[in-house]
């Protein structure tokens, strides 16, 4: 039982893929490009070996040959190769068309939107109740004209209200002649009903009509062949040995069996009283701040954080990992802490590590992998502990760019690019356990035990001196509530133009209208210009009090430095191989007149439910194109945090078989919730919307990779990023945010932040609207410096 699915870049195509192979037990779904080939040698040579065709959705329209691919062949072929074919959306939309039907722009768009179906009882709709729901993603449709006759049959309608009147829009439709049927919804959706019924009625259909069809004799070869040329599978990134050979020279020996050190120091819940956020990582960062000791810290300040992640930064010995796209992409930066912060000035070639086929992503797979092996055995020695060491830092949202980098621009004035993959390896932490409310001091480098003795008793002396609570409270009431207490003046902030930004909601309006993408999500970057001496501990500390969020980070990198306050998780990964997505849309500013109530209501409508379900539609996808039991365990749930209110959805899957969690996380970046759907075409257009300007860190990733393959990212949203070489002058003529700082003006340079902000544009968007909901979001952050 083979089964072709015919892709026309959508972000929902795994979905479908999953949905036939559970319809259709044990059959093999092989799922292609429609470009992945020429049209003629699918049809000649390969079409008649498979039992059915899937034709999916896909952007665009079918009268555009470069949106469609080999797809009308597969319905108007003269070689007598006739295949039961199921098309799907564009699918649908290229039978009708190709069969004498019109396509045309709807009246009103539905994008992501649950509508009632009839259908008129055909087989295809056999044990169907006669109406149903099922959600529709599309703005184009093929429109029912009164008495005429064509070679589709009408199956399924629903009915839209166009001017005060109900007008019927096709649904369904079957050849009257050849084994062709096809839907315009999405069946695969997860709020469409029967989708697997569907799926099992058609093949029912097809199997009857196979009892008369004849096959290659060399039919399994054909098989193999194709799908070794044309399968979009990904492999796995462990599949073969052949990654590590790359890593080889960098990997440490890995002992036979590895040891993880720790010591658990229980702290005094009494002693840190704050209900808004967790103390204890704060007092911690500002001790070891104090000696000058570096650190990055993955802060969990609220629900649904346990833990919190401070890693140590040693001079010499921490390695740390550096990929460009745009800059010696064909290698990876290897060096350590504090060697050469400049690697591209200086161009040192030792610190080159000439990356195999699978990228940066079989480079960091082969660097972890004998990290893992080696602490196997040990992973359990904390109980529900996520991170003993491992890889910690950020992947920008163009780590996975691959078609036109070279036109993106880099939005600063700096004579280098900056890293798009900026990693070091942790093998010294310190976690704290918010449930249990005791510190875990670790180690993952042999032999170690002094340096985990030494550290426990400095930090018991510390957290058990009899003046800690009056350091602590010094601490907090210290911390200003903005950065300008700290520089001596306001900074200069750059904002967008909000009828620029007006104008650029309603062209990505256009672009749905013609069927181009489902949503697109739109962002603008804000730039802060404030005196080099301010240190980004400070900045992190005010952030984090003004904005507690459960993915709070603070990583100040040689390259660059992040300040986070992100509420969105994007992928964890646990040691059992459960992965998990935690997508946020739908955004309301919490303020003392919005109570939850008013906020779920508000939150409760079309176009924000709309854009939460594209969404988790979009991540289903992503995982499903590896993982098994894909389930959607939340599905658009109010949640409450201290400046909005958000709808969030969570999806979780099962790794298996080779596959792991850098897999995942490879296939699935960059994040939807920052792109919209379908995520190919989105970013393609974005691109243009937003003058081709690099999104750089923020839209991108943050988190860990364990030793013991757990993982957690989160989406950079909320935050402020800072390129290390990144400075301008400060402007002091007719400025009135003029500061009068000494230490500035020795220089005349400042130091520049900046600060993304956007949200998902759908058709039900309200251009001011969007301006505002963008506002506030880049307030979250915002207020640090203002």
């Amino acid at each position: 039982m083979n089964i072709l699915l015919i892709d026309s870049y959508d972000s929902f195509t795994f979905n479908l893929t999953t949905l036939i192979e559970k319809a259709v037990p044990g059959s093999r779904v092989i799922t292609i490009h429609n470009d992945s080939l020429p049209a003629s040698e699918l049809v000649d040579k390969y079409l008649s070996v498979f039992d059915a065709v899937v034709v999916g959705p896909g952007p665009g329209c079918p009268q555009n040959s470069a949106d469609v691919g080999c797809v009308p062949q597969i319905y108007s072929n003269n070689k007598n190769v006739i295949v039961p074919t199921l098309g799907v959306c564009l699918g649908f939309q290229s039978l009708c068309l190709g069969n004498g039907l019109n396509v045309d722009r709807l009246k009103l768009v539905k994008h992501g939107q649950v509508a009632q179906i009839t259908h008129n009882g055909d087989k295809l709709f056999d044990n169907v109740p006669s109406t149903f729901d099922s959600v529709r993603y599309h703005s184009l449709h093929v429109p029912l004209e009164d008495g005429e006759s064509t070679a589709i049959q009408p199956l399924a309608w629903t009915s839209d209200d166009i001017d005060g009147k109900k007008v019927d829009i096709l649904m369904a439709g079957k050849h009257t002649e050849l084994p062709f049927w096809g839907v315009q919804y999405h069946p695969e959706s997860i709020c469409s009903d029967f989708g697997g019924k569907l799926v099992e009625n058609f093949w029912s259909l097809a199997q009857d009509y196979n009892k008369s069809r004849e096959y290659p004799a060399n039919k399994d070869t054909l098989l193999a062949d194709f799908t070794a040329k044309y399968s979009i599978k990904p492999a796995p990134l462990t599949k073969s040995d052949q990654n590590l050979s790359i890593a080889k020279p960098l990997e440490e020996t890995a002992a036979q069996k590895g040891e993880i050190l720790f010591e658990k120091i229980a702290l005094d819940r009494s002693k840190f009283s704050k209900d808004a956020y967790p103390e204890t990582m704060v007092c911690l960062g500002e001790h070891l701040n104090d000696k000058n000791q570096k650190f990055v810290m993955l802060n969990s300040a609220a629900i649904p954080g346990r833990w919190s992640i401070l890693g140590f930064l040693d001079e010499g010995k921490t390695r740390c990992i550096t990929h460009y796209t745009d800059y010696k992409s064909s290698h990876a930066f290897m060096k350590t802490w504090g060697n050469d912060p400049h690697e591209l000035h200086n161009n040192h070639s030792e610190y080159l590590v000439k990356l195999g086929d699978d990228g940066i992503w079989g480079y960091l797979s082969a660097y972890m992998k004998p990290k893992i092996e080696k602490f196997k055995s040990c992973r359990d020695v904390i109980d529900d502990c996520p991170f003993y060491g491992g890889l910690v830092g950020y992947f920008s949202y163009e780590t996975n760019e691959t078609n036109n980098i070279e036109s993106l621009v880099n939005p600063t004035p700096a004579d280098r690019p900056f890293p798009d993959v900026n990693l070091v390896d942790i093998e010294r932490s310190v976690l704290f356990d918010h449930q249990e409310c005791c510190l875990y001091v670790i180690s993952v480098t042999d032999d170690d035990q002094s340096w985990i003795k030494q550290t426990s008793e400095e930090l018991k002396d510390y957290f058990f001196a009899p003046d800690f609570e009056a350091k602590k409270d010094r601490l907090f009431s210290s911390i200003p509530s903005t950065s300008a207490a700290l520089t001596g003046g306001s900074p200069k902030v750059s904002i967008p133009d909000q009828d620029d930004y007006i104008k650029r909601v309603e062209k990505c309006q256009d672009y749905l209208l013609a069927g181009e993408s489902y949503e697109l999500c739109l962002t603008a970057q804000t730039k802060i210009k404030v005196p080099k001496k301010l240190n980004p501990w400070d900045l992190y500390k005010i952030l984090y009090t003004r904005n507690p969020a459960p993915y709070s980070c603070f990583l100040d990198l040689q390259d660059a430095t992040l300040v986070g306050s992100s509420p969105e998780r994007f992928l964890s990964w646990s040691k059992d191989g459960v992965c998990e997505f935690r997508p946020i849309k739908g955004t309301i500013k919490n303020t003392p007149e919005m109570t939850r109530a008013i906020a779920e209501e508000k939150l409760n409508t079309p176009k924000e439910r709309a854009e939460n379900l594209m969404i988790v539609d979009l991540i289903r996808h992503d995982l499903n194109q590896m993982l098994n039991n894909v389930r959607v365990d939340k599905l658009m749930t109010v949640e409450e945090y201290k400046t909005v209110f958000q709808l969030v959805s969570v999806i979780q899957g099962d790794l298996h078989g080779q596959y792991s969690g850098i897999d995942a996380l490879a296939h699935s970046l960059p994040p939807g919730s920052m792109t919209g759907a379908p995520k190919l075409r989105s970013v393609e257009i974005l691109r243009d919307l937003e003058n081709n300007h690099r999104r750089g860190i923020y839209s991108g990733v943050c988190g860990f990779w364990s030793v013991s393959d757990q993982g957690d990212w989160s989406v950079v949203i909320r935050s402020a990023f800072s390129y290390k070489d990144e400075s301008e002058a400060w402007e002091h003529a007719d400025d009135p945010a003029s500061m009068e700082s000494s230490a500035h003006e020795s220089t005349g340079e400042c130091q520049i932040w900046r600060i993304g902000a956007g949200g998902a544009i759908t058709v039900l968007s309200d251009p001011m609207e969007e301006w505002l909901e963008m506002k506030t979001k880049l307030e979250s952050a915002l207020q640090a410096f203002v």
